[in-house]
């Protein structure tokens, strides 16, 4: 089981594309002992070892390098549940900061027909894209990395913005404030795996019937085979995304139809949706006591940057409307 850690985030590897559940780049607390190993998830048939004793490689390499950036085809599309990849979008400035000569590494991934690449690039509005070649759309198995620094560098606090361009720091959630989330993501939380995964698979069927490509099914299939892997083998890594201080998991991962095979301590689970959830919560900007005691306006700053204080009013509130005694 991978310690669970919090992890907070300000872009992805879409860059300034539609963010849904970015990836990781701010972590709250520093990793004390980092774990010896780390999983990836890559095709069944791709093998580092024999594709780099067949084509050796030109340059310096660390086959831990090629592992991670081949899992981030799949990682990346199971962030993004709600978005259809042809290519999934490569952030470089986030990658850059794990595998310093990452284009060395595609390159070669391209060139040996692993990957193949969208070229086509836009400042500002979208990324260089990958996906599996046709030989390598299949279903994915895990692996490991070992390479500490490597490690260090996916589960340490990284920062992808220029000095320059941040704004003051800001002090993220601390990770005690989420025990009362946290607290239910260990051993006891399980999933049947078996049921689980016979579900997606018919799924897929289903999809190429309808696509009439296998291809992208197994692609989708397995952007939804990740995270019931990591659920299965309580992979608890979390994130924190600062557009809206949302809290991703494996469980908002995963596919909501799988939630039915969720177990707590032996025992199902079940949703309640409150209805008008945030009409009712926005109450809370209308109490002066509450919207203090709960800091609220340091919340709106943290992910609203475009908001500035007004220092000719320092306690001004922009949101409430104070009652007169």
């Amino acid at each position: 089981m991978l310690n669970s850690t919090t992890l907070n985030t300000t872009k992805n590897h879409l860059g300034s594309e539609p963010k849904k559940n970015p990836d990781a780049v701010f972590q709250v607390e520093e990793y004390k002992q980092f774990p010896k190993t780390f999983p990836v998830y890559i095709p069944n048939n791709f093998d580092i070892n024999e594709l780099v004793k067949h084509n050796p490689p030109n340059f310096k390499y660390h086959k831990d390098y090629f592992l991670y950036l081949v899992h981030l085809i799949t990682d990346i599309q199971s962030k993004n549940k709600d978005v259809e990849y042809d290519f999934v979008p490569f952030y470089s400035p986030l990658i850059q900061r794990r595998v310093r000569k990452y284009r060395d590494y595609l390159n070669y991934l391209v060139e040996n027909k692993v990957l193949e690449e969208r070229k086509q690039y836009i400042v500002g509005k979208q990324s260089r894209g990958f996906c599996f070649s046709s030989k390598y759309q299949t279903e994915i198995k895990r692996a490991f990395i070992t390479k500490k620094t490597l490690i260090k560098a996916i589960l340490e606090f990284i920062s992808i913005e220029p000095k320059e361009t941040c704004e003051d720091s800001i002090n993220f959630e601390p990770e005690n404030n989420l025990g009362y989330l946290l607290k239910w993501y260990n051993h006891k939380l399980t999933i049947d795996f078996k049921g689980a995964k016979l579900y997606l698979e018919d799924l897929r069927s289903q999809d190429e019937k309808h696509f009439l490509d296998k291809y992208k099914a197994m692609s989708r299939f397995n952007s939804r085979y990740i995270v019931l892997l990591k659920l299965q083998r309580q992979e608890f890594i979390h994130t924190i995304d600062s557009t809206a201080g949302r809290l991703h998991t494996v469980l908002t991962q995963l596919k909501g139809d799988l939630r039915q095979f969720v177990k707590y301590d032996g025992k199902p689970l079940v949703a309640i949706d409150v209805t008008n959830s945030q009409p009712y919560l926005s109450t809370v900007f209308f109490n002066q006591n509450k919207y203090k005691s709960n800091k609220l306006l340091e919340r709106i700053r943290l992910y609203n940057k475009s908001y500035k204080i007004n220092m000719e009013h320092e306690n001004f509130v922009p949101y409430f409307l104070e009652k007169e005694d």
